[in-house]
């Protein structure tokens, strides 16, 4: 019966690639949804979605009906669509089946008011704080007025999840400026804006407790995991077990997600989400899916999710042993996902591009240490402001919490991207590298409120790095001045200072649209302690090597990746740089016009003022919508708009033109 199913597989390569190698190891045929013509899911709201699916299982099922000894399934991964009841009877319509849980627990998890409803019938707490839901701002403006409720709270949209989902609201003004922006966001992604209010609680942690229920009764749970460490209620880290929980607190988690999925009847595989405050225990959220991490947990366990997923679904033509107890793994206990995301971490805004280069960390699976690598994408291949921004999955497994912390951070230095985007793998590094982490100090607003990275790149390695692209043979042929910057800091190109850096081997020249470019190795040359005797010579250090990458995106202009460094680098001529204005009594004039341009690649979301319109010091002028999320962009200082550039919906790319305005005296 197995050799005979054939399964396509939904959703992004990194869960989708892990998903298909579990079910072949089940003994099934699999496909991934590129072969049959999707190169990415659609946005739920996007009304173009469903056709595009019914397009693609058209597809699926003319192939299995020219085998006509097959069964094909489609497995939804862990996308969205996995928790959509529609998918079934698309599916059904063309003899396909779906794995997954009946489509009256997909309702019930599909609307998260109702989820919370029942357990709280079960005595499970939560931090709702509206008794209906709304769905405009007027009516969030009435509730407030009349419930005297306090700044921040959260909102959260009750159909769907991730990290769009949900919105802190701080103040008066975010109200007003931003969550307009954030109904429509909803409205694109989900199809529809019914939002519910929550209380904000500071400093909890966030649990994701796993499990599994059959039709028989039988329930499994699986090892709980802490996604604590997050931004902007976006996953970065994820750790298994959770670390530093209370036993007694673990119990309640186990005790609960039991009774709740006993008390629906759920059959299937899914998860919940709890938000831990010292000894307080509040219900968050639930799916009836897999969990993007869940490789993570499934492996601390020493089990196969899918196994266990598969042997509960309702599909009687899939019929795999069901799995057995778990018993608890010999080699490793403890696990940690690091998610590579395209952004930049120094700002914590979206940078899309293109990946001219990229290598991956070597596999390893020893007696006490495992390293697992899955990765969105190829060299070549352009991460699109519409894409999820989730270049790849990195797994470390070791016997103990450290030392998994350890093997994940060594790891992330040999994970490479580099082209015209930016991705976070310094930030992550020096986040599991911070004392309080690496204590299991931490909670779901540590990222965003407490943790500080590294903002510059050393100076010395800015100047060595423009020298380098000076060297360029299509740049050593120009006889203009030229000066150069990195980010907004002007640099020198000097040679010969105490520690000299130089290419480890002959650096590769390339052109990239008759662009220049430079790729290669440089290490720095250090006196050794070794020194040679006879001439004092300088020995290279391997941990000062650096990779290195300038990848043209306009002429004049690079994106340089050194090692876990991002540099911006750009060079003027002598003609272009423009004198310093004038000074009126000792006091320099100030410009009164000036340009918006765009902070990030994406698509206009909001003009938030008309033409003429006076715009308060950092009040939001427009907003962007870049890989989910949306960036705001305003001004620390009063202006008038004059002329909008652009108009709502239009795409626009880093540095663009969006607006001119005048700058108001203040």
């Amino acid at each position: 019966m197995r050799s005979r199913c054939k399964i396509l597989v939904l959703g992004e390569p990194v869960s989708a690639e892990v998903i298909s190698q579990k079910l072949r190891a089940l003994g099934y045929e699999t496909h991934l949804q590129t072969a049959v013509g999707l190169s990415r899911l659609r946005p739920l709201g996007d009304p173009e979605s469903l056709h595009e699916l019914r397009r693609a299982f058209i597809q699926f099922a003319s192939q299995i009906a020219s085998q006509s000894d097959s069964i094909g399934i489609i497995h939804p991964g862990s996308s969205a669509w996995a928790e959509r009841p529609e998918l079934i009877p698309l599916a059904s319509r063309l003899n396909l089946r779906v794995i997954g849980p009946p489509a009256r627990i997909q309702y019930l998890f599909g609307n998260q008011l109702l989820l919370l409803g029942e357990a709280e019938k079960l005595g499970i707490p939560n931090l709702i704080q509206t008794s209906d839901p709304m769905s405009t701002v007027r009516e969030l403006e009435d509730f407030l007025a009349r419930s005297g409720q306090k700044y921040p709270f959260v909102l959260r949209s009750v159909r769907g999840g991730g990290s769009s989902s949900n919105l802190i609201v701080r103040d008066e003004t975010f109200l007003r400026t931003q969550v307009p922006a954030w109904f429509d966001h909803l409205r694109r992604s989900l199809g529809e804006v019914i939002f519910i209010l929550e209380r904000y609680i500071e400093g909890a942690r966030k649990i994701l407790v796993p499990f599994v229920r059959f039709r028989n009764g039988r329930i499994q749970l699986f090892p709980t995991s802490d996604v604590s460490l997050q931004s902007r209620y976006r996953k970065i880290v994820e750790f298994c077990p959770a670390y530093s929980i209370d036993a007694e607190i673990q119990n309640s988690l186990r005790k609960w997600t039991a009774h709740l999925i006993e008390s629906c009847d759920f059959v299937g595989l899914g998860h919940l989400e709890f938000l831990v405050d010292g000894t307080r225990v509040f219900l968050k959220a639930g799916a009836a899916r897999l969990n993007t991490g869940f490789h993570l947990w499934e492996e601390v366990a020493g089990t196969n999710a899918l196994a266990w997923q598969l042997a509960a679904s309702d599909l009687p033509a899939v019929e795999p042993e069901v799995p057995q107890e778990m018993k608890p793994r010999d080699r490793w206990r403890q696990g940690i996902l690091v998610k590579i995301l395209c952004e930049d971490s120094r700002v914590l805004l979206p940078r899309p591009g293109l990946i001219f280069e990229s290598a991956s960390p070597s596999r390893v699976a020893g007696d006490s240490e495992l390293i697992e690598y899955f990765q969105n994408y190829k060299n070549g291949d352009e991460v699109d402001p519409q894409d999820s921004g989730t270049l790849a999955h990195l797994y470390a497994f070791s016997e103990n919490f450290q030392q998994a912390m350890s093997l994940g951070a060594s790891a992330l230095q040999r994970v490479w991207f580099a082209g015209s985007l930016n991705t976070n793998e310094k930030f992550v590094t020096e986040l599991l590298s911070h004392p309080w982490v690496k204590e299991g100090i931490f909670h779901t607003e540590f990222v965003d409120e407490e943790f500080l990275p590294s903002c510059h790149p050393p100076v010395e390695l800015s100047s060595i790095l423009a020298q380098m692209v000076s060297h360029h043979p299509i740049l050593r042929e120009e006889l203009d001045v030229y000066f150069w910057y990195v980010d907004s800091r002007k640099v020198l190109l000097k040679s010969g200072s105490a520690e000299e850096w130089r290419w480890v081997e002959a650096p590769l020249f390339w052109s990239e649209k008759g662009l220049p470019g430079v790729s290669g190795r440089i290490e720095r040359l250090t006196l050794s302690d070794e020194e040679d005797s006879d001439g004092g010579e300088f020995k290279p250090q391997a941990d000062r090597i650096l990779r290195v990458c300038a990848y043209p995106t306009a002429p004049g202009k690079w994106s340089i990746r050194a090692g876990q460094w991002f540099f911006n680098l750009r060079r003027l001529p002598e003609s272009q740089v423009k004198p310093s204005p004038p000074r009126e009594n000792g006091v320099q004039s100030e410009k009164k016009t000036s340009k918006l341009n765009a902070l990030v690649s994406g698509q206009v979301r909001a003009l938030l003022f008309r033409d003429g319109a006076v715009v308060s010091a950092r009040d939001p002028v427009l907003v962007v919508e870049s890989l989910g999320a949306l960036v705001p962009h305003s001004l620390p200082f009063s202006i008038r708009v004059t002329h909008w550039k652009v108009s709502a919906n239009d795409q626009v790319l880093t540095g663009q033109t969006l607006a001119e305005f005048e700058i108001l005296s203040p």
